[in-house]
Order: structure tokens, then sequence, then C-alpha cells
């Protein structure tokens, strides 16, 4: 029998097999097949990492270019073994892909759904966390926020004071939405870090600052915090260190989701 399918999206930058998507994969290498669809990995021409030159496309339209090879993949390989099951991952930008692909996923082949994960997820739902956990405050930065927060099978890996996928869920946190949304939603070619855009952004957001100015102090602040960090950005870029317990780092809880679930339907 085939192991399951694990179709996985790096982060902005990210590099297969050394992102956490991919390492998260390689922990179960014997239960699952990791698969890697076509996804630029970019954010509107902003360098992170490996990936990005002027005039790279907005993360936007990267997502659009991911969820339909992907949905691809999934269509072939289902239709060549009706059984497999497939579970998904992503980070970053690419945790946007991964909701996307998860919500078709569950619409089209929900009996082949066998979990997900997803860190520093900008969709994730006020209240989404791994199983018996605290959740982040708040919620994702994106407009667009998407999974059952009752539904175990997806763990989503949220280190407190990650920007991207814990932003205040009143006011502030609908400034900084509206400036994540202007910075994917747009080709960009300025070569800053994408939480520097964001962060430059936000004073420019004159209707919401207008009508809270006091919400709009506190969403420059926590954006310029996150930036300010040494190296910038640390809650994003250091799962493979951020502890969800002692002794469990947040990539090792993403190792253990997979196996778990991947073992359940193994013994089914």
């Amino acid at each position: 029998m085939s192991r399951h399918l694990a179709v996985v999206f790096r982060g902005t930058g990210g590099i297969i097999g050394q992102d956490y998507v991919s390492r998260v994969c390689q922990g179960a290498a014997d239960l699952v097949e990791e698969v890697n669809p076509r996804w630029p990995a970019t954010m509107g021409g902003l360098p992170v990492g490996a990936a990005g030159s002027i005039g790279d496309k907005s993360m936007q339209h990267s997502v659009d270019i991911a969820v339909a090879d992907a949905m691809h993949i999934i269509d072939t390989e289902l239709d060549a073994e009706p059984d497999r099951m497939v579970a998904v991952g992503g980070y970053s930008a690419g945790a946007v892909a991964a909701a996307h692909v998860r919500k078709r996923l569950l619409q089209k082949y929900p009996r082949n759904y066998l979990c997900s994960f997803s860190f520093g997820d900008p969709t994730r739902p006020a209240g989404g966390c791994y199983y018996g956990g605290t959740p982040a405050p708040g919620r994702g930065i994106s407009s667009w926020r998407y999974g059952d927060v009752t539904d175990w099978r997806h763990c989503w890996l949220a280190n407190p004071g990650d920007m991207y996928s814990s932003v205040p869920d009143n006011n502030t946190g609908d400034i900084m939405q509206c400036a994540y949304d202007m910075v994917t939603n747009f080709e960009l070619t300025d070569p800053i870090g994408t939480a520097k855009a964001i962060a430059a952004q936000i004073p420019g957001i004159v209707g919401e600052a207008l009508a809270d100015p006091i919400a709009a102090f506190q969403a420059i602040g926590i954006a310029g915090g996150f930036v300010a960090t040494n190296p910038p950005t640390l809650p994003h870029i250091t799962y493979e260190f951020a502890e969800v317990w002692p002794g469990q780092t947040y990539l090792g809880l993403a190792i253990q989701h997979l196996r778990d679930w991947s073992l359940r339907a193994v013994a089914a």
C-alpha cells in the first residue's frame, strides 16, 4: 500500500527539503510521501530567504498557482488510488495556500482527508490551536481565515508574538489585517522585508486610524516590535526552537501530529 500523500507548501523564500514543512514530512517519511506543488513562494518581489527577485508574483497570485497545481496532483493521485489519504501542511505564506487546498479537499474528497498542520498561519481563526493546547492570542492577520477549531485533525502551530498568526481580535487587528492585505494583494517591487512593508503601510491607513487612533497606535507598536526583534520577526522563524511545553518544540509537535494521524489510518 502506498504511503499517505503529504501536500505541503514552504514559507516565503523557503527551500524544499529544508523548510519546516519538509522537516515535518522527513519525520514521518516512513508513513507519508512529500509532494511540493508548483509554488512560487514569493511575496510581491520582496526577497526573503532564497526567493524574491524584482517583479516576482504577488503572494496572492502565487497562492492561486499553488492551489490549482495541488488540486491537479490530488485529483491525479486519487484517480489512480481512490482510498489514499491526503495530509496538507504549510508555513507562513504557504499556510495560506494550504488552507485553500484543505478547504477544497474537504469539499471534494472529505473521506480522503487525513490531517493537516500549519506554522505561522495568517489564516488561523480565533481559538485555532493544537490538541489540548492554549490558543495563541487573537487571530491570524489575513482577512480570509479558515478552519474548524474543534476539528483536531488540524494542528495550528502559532508561536505567541508571531504577528502573522496572532494579531488582536479587535480594531487593532483589523488595521493590521488591512495592511497585510495591501502588501499581499498587489505586485511590489521594493526589495524590503515583508514585515517591514506591512509595518510601513499601517500609518497610511487613515480611515481606521481616524476611527480608532488608540488601535492604530497599538497596531504600529505591534508591527514595529515584530520587526525590531533580533533577528527580525524572531517568533515567526524559530519554530524549531520555540517550545509548546518544556521539552517539545512546535516542529516536534507537528511531526508527532502527522505521525499520530498517519498511524491511525494505517491501523484502520
